[in-house]
């Protein structure tokens, strides 16, 4: 029976366990003061009530002098009954060989049980204090010698009584008047408990039917609870909690699709290429192909293969990058290096698709660090993005300006194209992001080109930015700071 106790406690609701708490550490409460409270009282009533018998058993000592000296038996026991009647106490005498010789209640007598030795040491001068319970008595009593005033010797002994019952009946006024209050108290302390246990744990409760709705699926509940306080601390941290694991979810929600959506694109640019390779090869392999028309299906695959080149350059780059596998090699180098580069490389594409490229160089180029090949790696993203957008008879530049104030420079990429949708700015910097999403070889982009030149230059302390007007073309900049 015991063993199921606690399981019905664990079981009840956090309400009940409070208001059950808070009774029961009342209860406990208020029963410690009581006995803590009963028993200095006790100890007071009893301490006075002996002083009171003391004083009493001392005055009668003085008025039985006269005649225990004069050894006068008959004034000794008119004495000894006036002054029980007087004082409402038995008292009897004992002479100085120990004997009784005069007592007003011989039962009560039999009950003190006063022992020889104690009887010869107060023959000798000590006072003797006892208090003697039973069954239909509860008393104290005080012995004290009677001396001879001249000579001060002991004359004999007297004892005096007083009944308890008086102390005992208020010991159990109090203890019934505090039975009284505790009964009064429960029905108090159980409104106060519920009370302050709806306001304690409403708020937890709130919050339990909000995870569960969550856990449901439903995000967009919150706790609209008031409370103040510290409950009010506790339901502000579960909501931002609660809105940071939404957050959570949605972005892997919308990075799982966007992964979803790169596969499936870089399946297709995989396959499209091969495709295309596997045609022309079984063809050069039966002798299909007229030698006159070779040169223009080798230039076929060999564009087929630059492009399966750089989409598996993408992967492992970006791999790379995520894992924290690459390692800058810093150098020195004038920002021009950088841009003649872009020169060099570029502008033989540029007059073979008829696109005009034009690249300014710095009036007073200044020396930056980077790792060169990185920065070459994040020109060539931007640059054949921009290419990739960019017709015939466009114009693509590029172009730097340097901040001196805040000591950085920035390179920007600007192509005529067809723009971005500012709905898309926010996410073009994002892996596996695409702003097209339909399948056509004309947009042969992996979607990670932009994700990696974002992290490479922020492995230089640098930042990117986008600007865009559809129809018009976009900028593409990115600023490091200058050695």
């Amino acid at each position: 029976m015991f063993a199921k106790i606690p399981s019905l406690f664990t079981d009840r609701k956090l309400s009940f366990k409070i208001t059950i708490s808070f009774l029961g550490l009342l209860l406990l409460t208020v029963a410690i003061l009581y006995l803590i409270f009963f028993n200095l009282a006790q100890k007071y009533f009893f301490s006075m009530e002996g002083i009171e018998v003391g004083a009493r058993v001392q005055k009668i000592s003085s008025l039985l002098t006269e005649p225990m000296v004069s050894n006068s038996p008959k004034k000794i026991q008119e004495l000894t009954e006036t002054l029980s009647f007087t004082y409402g106490s038995t008292i009897w005498v004992i002479n100085k060989d120990g004997e009784v010789i005069a007592a007003t209640n011989e039962d009560v007598r039999n009950n003190l049980n006063l022992e020889e030795p104690e009887i010869k040491g107060v023959l000798n001068g000590n006072v003797v204090t006892k208090q003697v319970a039973g069954p239909n008595h509860n008393i104290v009593f005080n012995v004290v010698p009677i001396r001879d005033g001249e000579s001060e010797t002991v004359v004999g002994a007297v004892a005096v009584t007083s009944s308890l019952g008086r102390l005992n009946n208020i010991m159990a006024n109090m203890a019934r008047y505090a039975f009284y209050a505790i009964i009064v108290l429960i029905p108090f302390a159980l409104i106060v408990g519920t009370i302050i246990s709806r306001i304690i744990s409403r708020p937890i409760e709130k919050m339990s039917e909000v995870a569960q709705e969550i856990s449901d699926g439903n995000f967009t509940k919150r706790v609209d609870y008031k409370a103040n306080g510290e409950l009010e601390h506790l339901i502000g941290t579960f909501n931002l909690a609660v809105s940071k694991v939404v957050e959570s979810l949605e972005e892997k929600d919308k990075l799982m699709k966007l992964q979803n959506d790169f596969l499936s694109n870089i399946s297709h640019e995989f396959r499209s290429p091969l495709t295309s390779l596997r045609g022309f090869l079984e063809l050069l392999e039966d002798n299909k192909i007229n030698p006159q028309e070779d040169r223009n299906y080798i230039n076929i695959m060999l564009q087929d293969t630059l492009h399966l080149n750089r989409l598996v350059e993408d992967l492992i780059n970006l791999s790379s990058l995520q894992s924290g596998h690459i390692s800058l090699k810093l150098s020195p180098i004038m920002a021009n290096e950088l841009l003649e580069w872009i020169q060099q490389r570029y502008i033989p594409q540029a007059e073979e698709k008829g696109i005009s490229l034009n690249v300014s160089l710095l009036a007073d180029s200044p020396l930056i660090t980077v790792d060169k090949d990185r920065i070459h790696q994040v020109l060539i993203n931007l640059i054949d993005n921009a290419f990739r957008y960019t017709t015939t008879a466009e114009v693509i530049k590029v172009y730097a300006q340097v901040i001196p104030d805040a000591n950085e420079i920035t390179i920007y990429v600007q192509d005529s194209g067809q723009g971005i949708p500012s709905n898309h700015l926010q996410h073009i910097w994002d892996k596996f992001y695409k702003v097209e999403e339909a399948r056509t070889r004309t947009d042969t982009g992996s979607g990670i080109g932009l994700a990696i030149v974002k992290q490479i230059v922020e492995m230089h302390k640098g930042r990117v930015s986008v600007e865009s007007i559809p129809k018009k073309g976009s900028i593409f900049s990115f600023t490091l700071p200058i050695a």
